[in-house]
């Protein structure tokens, strides 16, 4: 099991070299992603204002905690985009045009070439600057000392974090096996995605329970949020041990049967 967890793993490394040679022979797009993509992380960068000099609390976090939440969901964002959106946009279109015949042939795991393409660093740059000054400047604000011991925990969280987010926001793809199409779908995932703009705290306590136990997008950046303040209750640390398990195991799960449905290129008129 390690043995193939590394062979996937120098496999992961050759096709985040081979996205980045591209983005650099075809600069001009890389640049232009990295221009729009800075333009809308002003939008956000303008809610962080209001949120600072508005000195309201959001469900009792003060706004520089707010801030920290805020921060974790901008740095989130980037790494989903970079690694992950792409990939997912793409799921329905390869199944429709025979692609994933192509991907299904190939010695290594299916739903791991699927998910894991392609990478646009372009979207990553802005929002991890931004989401990494946001925290700082939020713990400061907070009076919570970054220790090396914090920030390695809030880095953890961070990346199991982002394992759920993947799980959550690639799930509804596998519609594309019945469907052919999930714009719909991804349309609405994404609008669930950016409820994290505000803390869950800030919401009705079933809205909070359901977003993050049932389907867990709160969690995702509010616990390394609140693990860096200081503020995740015990089963908070629980749940986000076991989130990553439940939800990348029903991952897998429903990809082996969503497979099942698959019937090449064959099944869908172009």
């Amino acid at each position: 099991m390690l043995g193939e967890l590394l062979r996937h793993l120098r496999i992961y490394g050759v096709l985040l070299r081979n996205s980045f040679m591209v983005q650099m022979e075809y600069r001009f797009n890389f640049y232009a992603g990295l221009v729009m993509e800075t333009g809308f992380l002003l939008s956000k960068l303008a809610y962080a204002y209001v949120i600072v000099s508005a000195d309201v609390d959001f469900g009792g976090l003060r706004p520089s905690e707010a801030l920290v939440v805020l921060g974790c969901y901008t740095l989130l964002t980037g790494f989903y985009t970079c690694f992950f959106m792409a990939n997912n946009f793409e799921l329905s279109a390869k199944i429709r045009n025979g692609d994933l015949d192509l991907v299904l042939v190939k010695p290594a795991s299916g739903l791991f070439l699927v998910s894991c393409a392609r990478a646009e660093f372009s979207l990553l740059l802005p929002n991890a600057i931004a989401g990494i000054a946001m925290i700082v400047y939020g713990a400061q604000l907070s009076d919570v000392p970054l220790s090396a011991a914090t920030v390695a925990a809030t880095l953890v969280a961070l990346g199991l974090s982002l394992s759920v987010a993947y799980a959550i926001m690639i799930l509804p793809q596998f519609l594309a096996f019945w469907f052919g199409t999930t714009h719909a779908v991804t349309q609405l995932s994404h609008s669930l995605w950016d409820l994290n703009t505000v803390p869950a705290a800030a919401f009705a306590r079933g809205v909070r329970l359901f977003g993050t136990f049932a389907l867990p997008i709160f969690m995702v950046t509010n616990y390394p949020a609140y693990l860096l303040l200081g503020k995740l209750p015990a089963h908070g640390y629980l749940w986000l041990l076991a989130a990553p398990v439940v939800w990348l195991g029903l991952t897998v799960a429903l990809w082996r049967f969503a497979l099942r449905a698959y019937s090449s290129a064959s099944g869908w008129s172009q």
